[in-house]
């Protein structure tokens, strides 16, 4: 491992941070991006300005009156005068905006004057250029129907200021244009302005944010000692540790970053120490991510309506459309356990319009419940993807109520002061930067980092699939289970081509739930002694025989009364409760715990360990009991549960995660980088009971719907999940793969279709492949049972790939143009079609016609499975 360091005082303009990652006159690779921004980011001494740059530091209102590139701020054609100009900012006034250039200029020209919307008003405006403090031009007053040419001498300036203020007076009709506005540099290149307002795009600076002692981050941290160490980890990962020091209270501020060298990203935690002889000052609103973003200038078209003045935000959306807003991509989070919700993970769109903040959240101590801690903020053929990493109470904000737009993260309730010699940590990000292409180009060079750096591994380097398991006799047994059902259910299941046995929450002494917490030893006392007399190794034994390996349920954060160690370790068990979750924030309770797994996983011979269950917020705010430690109790539960899960994987190679908690409601960076979620939504348990129970409802095209809907939101960013299915024929099984299949009907009666769950679970296994490669939603999401959904993996280095296309059972239309990703439209493919397990003759197709593709399904409900793959000449 290679190391440099270096020490400086980090300056003012490292916080500003205007230096620019991509030059205007072309793109970067995504690696390089982001490679580039994190040597600008995490720097004592930041790196050189790249590229051009406009960005507005100053608009006193930007709601109503962002700045419009090659608009006037009425959204109208730019007008000075008897002169229309097509090229151009409109704003009103006061506005400062700041140029910086990668090259020395000569002079900057533009006609400038009062926009001809404010004739007749007492608008009135001045016009100066700034560099470097001193005015290089000062316009007079101007006023309606004015229009003046300028030709500003810049002498090498590579920085300057286009400031319009008021003139004296307030800002009322201060309609001000900046036209034809072009600046000439010394080698003889001309920059236009409103090339540069379409670049948007991140800018420097340290990239993390938090109050200490009442005073922000950005005000303290140019103050402190600075210290910066880069490290080359291996061939694929470089590490940037930047350090903060603060010489009056001895708080270390460490944040170390991975630079991803083989795939687009940075990976990053900060971390908190006292170093001092003393408790800290108090210190808050951590952000682990606040990173300033320069939106691109939003583009119009207005209506015949005359706008006027100062306008509302009423007046305004009613008379005029903005574009070139940047669009705010999410999911929703899942709500557990509560109630069937079929938009669970559904994808959804937000514009950021000037002036607005949206700010979300988790609501509950689980970090996918409600809302998703991943997201994609596009700002117009370039964006980043951010994910959070914290298991617990996150909070995360797009805000452009200012010049720029800030996005920022980390853990909502953090108010505390630090202990001589404690250190804390924040929320993991990972952001992926691209430029270039739209929204799903970011979206799959995030997913390629998450397959490539995060998800599990196999001891060969790859990503580790779901299986295809059946938690069969959860739906069928229950509480009533024994060994001899089981046994029936694992033979029921030979030769279908199952993976894994899935021994579910029914196997404890006391059943579920009152049977949560008899985790102790000897391990013998936790299973049912009735029920299981010789335990659940036998049950794993005879899976083994069959070919299955075996998953296996736990919830050690549901401790109930009266279990064993709810008696024996009362001390261990957090309130408020039944039931409690066991003490994580105990190092004794979790080395415990983490002992007695560590025993039945090898004793008991467990492949793939299944978590079950969770802390509930108030196991932790009834717990801060000092207002000045306040967040303390989740910050050390959280911490605790990340070491459980390491210690479990480090003393068991190839072990296994699955993160249920409740269904899907923990799923975030940190959880998915140790787990994959095998019952990511516990809607299923609705479904396809229902199913089970012989509902009046369409309990089984309910489960498909839903299953189809969360492979086209989550698979954006989590590569692989899986929840419950029902139905052997192509639709359903097709509806739930992802890589795996989490199967719950019985196959024991007689008459059961094997041979056709057999084929399903055959061709599952052979798309396997596809996963591995980038992903298209094809259409909008929607749960609707008249829709249509269709999502498309394509793998660009083979150029093949395969569609997923539902029509869902009440859909009027047996047709649908497809718009598929990837293709190369002079290329030749050979396609296949399936409908049924059987494919259709294969066929071949030029790519242009493959592009728009004419699905036919005529089955309600049915798929269509359509495979391709480029033909070599």
């Amino acid at each position: 491992m290679k190391t440099q360091t270096m020490k400086t005082q980090l300056t003012l303009a490292a916080l500003f941070g205007l230096s620019a990652i991509c030059s205007a006159s072309g793109e970067t690779s995504p690696i390089a991006l982001n490679e580039r921004w994190a040597e600008q980011s995490f720097a004592a001494n930041p790196a050189p300005l790249s590229g051009h740059r406009l960005v507005v530091v100053r608009n006193d209102d930007p709601a109503n009156a962002p700045v419009m590139l090659n608009r006037s701020v009425s959204g109208k054609a730019l007008r000075l005068a008897d002169k229309t100009y097509e090229r151009g900012l409109g704003l009103n006034a006061h506005v400062v905006m700041r140029v910086t250039l990668e090259k020395p200029a000569t002079r900057f020209l533009a006609d400038i004057g009062v926009d001809r919307n404010a004739d007749g008003q007492v608008a009135s405006v001045r016009f100066r250029v700034v560099s470097g403090g001193r005015e290089l031009f000062v316009s007079d007053v101007l006023r309606p129907g004015s229009r003046q040419s300028i030709d500003v001498p810049l002498d090498g300036a590579t920085s300057f200021d286009l400031i319009v203020d008021n003139g004296g007076d307030d800002r009322a009709w201060d309609q001000a244009n900046w036209c034809d506005p072009r600046i000439e540099l010394t080698d003889g290149e001309v920059v236009w302005l409103d090339q540069l307002a379409q670049q948007g795009g991140p800018l420097g600076g340290v990239p993390f944010s938090f109050v200490y002692g009442g005073k922000p981050s950005s005000e303290l941290l140019p103050k402190w000692k600075a210290e910066e160490k880069v490290e080359e980890v291996d061939a694929k990962t470089r590490r940037r540790t930047l350090t903060f020091t603060d010489p009056e209270t001895g708080l270390e501020v460490k944040a170390v970053a991975d630079i991803y060298l083989d795939t687009p990203g940075v990976d990053w935690t900060v971390y908190f120490t006292n170093k001092g002889g003393k408790d800290t000052p108090i210190l808050e609103q951590v952000r682990a991510v606040d990173v300033a973003i320069n939106p691109p200038l939003a583009r119009s078209e207005a209506s015949d309506g005359n706008i006027t003045g100062l306008m509302s935000v009423a007046d305004r959306s009613s008379s005029l459309t903005t574009k070139n807003n940047p669009i705010l991509g999410r999911l929703h989070g899942t709500i557990g356990c509560v109630r069937f919700n079929i938009e669970d993970f559904m994808a959804y769109d937000e514009e950021v319009v000037a002036g607005k903040r949206i700010e979300w959240g988790t609501p509950s101590a689980w970090s996918s419940f409600q809302e998703f801690p991943m997201f994609t903020l596009d700002w117009g053929r370039a964006g980043v993807v951010t994910a959070i990493g914290w298991t617990g109470h996150w909070v995360a904000c797009v805000d452009r109520s200012g010049p720029q737009m800030r996005v920022s993260a980390g853990m909502r309730n953090l108010r505390t002061m630090l202990h001589p010699g404690e250190t804390i940590r924040s929320p993991r990000v990972l952001q992926v930067y691209w430029e270039g292409g739209n929204r799903q180009m970011g979206d799959n060079l995030f997913r390629r980092t998450m397959l490539a750096r995060i998800v599990p591994q196999d001891d060969k380097g790859q990503p580790v699939f779901p299986p295809f398991a059946p938690p069969t006799s959860s739906f069928y047994e229950g509480n009533k289970s024994t060994e001899a059902n089981e046994r029936s259910h694992i033979d029921s299941l030979a030769g279908l081509g199952f993976e894994y046995y899935w021994l579910d929450a029914w196997w404890m002494k006391g059943g579920h739930p009152h049977g949560m917490g008899h985790w102790g030893f000897p391990i013998e006392r936790g299973y049912d002694p009735v029920r299981f007399p010789n335990g659940v190794k036998p049950v794993r034994d005879h899976a083994a025989k069959q070919g299955m390996k075996f998953i296996l349920w736990f919830a050690p954060e549901e401790i109930w009364p009266n279990t064993d160690l709810a008696k024996e370790h009362p001390e261990w068990v957090m309130k408020p409760g039944p039931p409690g979750p066991i003490d994580f924030t105990k190092p004794e309770a979790r080395e415990y715990i983490t002992r007695y797994m560590n025993t039945v996983i090898k004793e008991w011979g467990i492949d793939w360990w299944r978590s079950d269950g969770g802390p509930s917020l108030k196991h932790w705010t009834d717990n801060d009991t000092d207002p000045n430690r306040t967040g303390m109790t989740e910050m050390r539960y959280v911490e605790g549960y990340y070491a459980f899960w390491d210690a479990m994987r480090a003393a068991n190679p190839g072990l296994m995660l699955d993160n249920c908690a409740g269904g899907g409601t923990r799923i975030d960076l940190e959880t998915s980088s140790r787990s994959l979620a095998l019952w990511r939504t516990d809607s299923a348990v609705w479904s396809v009971n229902g199913h089970v129970r012989g509902s009046d409802s369409p309990a089984k095209e309910e489960t498909a719907i839903l299953n189809q809907s969360i492979n086209h939101g989550l698979n954006r960013y989590v590569p692989f999940s899986t929840s419950g299915t029902v139905g052997a024929e192509p639709y359903y099984l097709r509806s739930a793969f992802n890589g795996g299949l989490t199967w719950c009907e019985d196959v024991r009666p007689a008459g059961y279709p094997r041979e056709l769950l057999k084929q399903g679970v055959a061709e599952g296994k052979r798309l396997r492949k596809y996963l591995l490669g980038d992903f298209y939603p094809l259409t909008k999401p929607t749960a609707s049972a008249e829709q249509w959904c269709a999502y498309q993996y394509h793998l660009p280095e083979s150029d093949e790939g395969a569609v997923f296309v539902f029509r869902r059972h009440q859909a009027p239309y047996y047709g649908l143009q497809l718009n598929l990703q990837g293709i190369d439209p002079d290329g030749d493919y050979e396609v296949t079609e399936a409908r049924s397990y059987s494919p259709e003759k294969p066929r071949r197709m030029k790519g242009a016609d493959l592009q728009r593709y004419g699905a036919i399904i005529e089955d309600l409900p049915g798929s269509l499975l359509i495979e391709y793959r480029k033909l070599t000449k």
